[in-house]
């Protein structure tokens, strides 16, 4: 029960113009979902969308190299990349001109949640994400990550546990 709004399997769709608002899924991908898949998106709006037991509540990626271009992810929620989850990306992940925008993870990376991936971002905003545990725009993992014009304003993490080591 992955993608919701839409799934992809060893797929290279070309999205312009979509808006995925209000789908709600049980595992990745409340939005959108891509396995094996390199879809190119411009213009596109993911907003209030739900994961509610994995990642990804706007769109998860796995084993995926996507290509992102004006899109905005906005109050997304999952337990983790409330906005975004990429997980052991294949190529290399290419976001620019995108929007992070009030995404809510119960544990890690409110915005973006990055695990044993490629990714380049490029005139970025993080703005009021959050989580439970670590990250509240972005946590990164085992990753490669390159950040140009990038700005993290306003996010917060909600832990009330103390960690101490970590």
């Amino acid at each position: 029960l992955s993608g919701s709004g839409m799934l992809n399997h060893k797929s290279h769709p070309t999205l312009v113009n979509v808006i995925f608002e209000d789908n709600v899924s049980n595992l990745q991908g409340g939005g959108m979902h891509n396995d094996e898949s390199s879809p190119n998106l411009t213009n596109v709006i993911f907003k209030n969308n739900t994961t509610e037991n994995s990642g990804g509540g706007g769109m998860s990626n796995y084993k995926s190299s996507p290509s992102l271009e004006d899109v905005t992810f906005e109050n997304n929620t999952a337990s983790y990349g409330g906005g975004m989850s990429n997980s052991e990306s294949v190529g290399i992940i290419k976001i620019e001109n995108t929007k992070y925008i009030k995404n809510n993870a119960t544990s890690n990376g409110g915005g973006l949640y990055n695990t044993s991936s490629t990714i380049i971002l490029t005139d970025i905003s993080f703005e009021e994400n959050s989580s439970i545990s670590y990250g509240g725009a972005m946590y990164t993992e085992n990753s490669d990550i390159q950040l140009n014009e990038v700005t993290f304003n306003k996010n917060k993490v909600n832990s009330s546990e103390l960690r101490v080591g970590h």
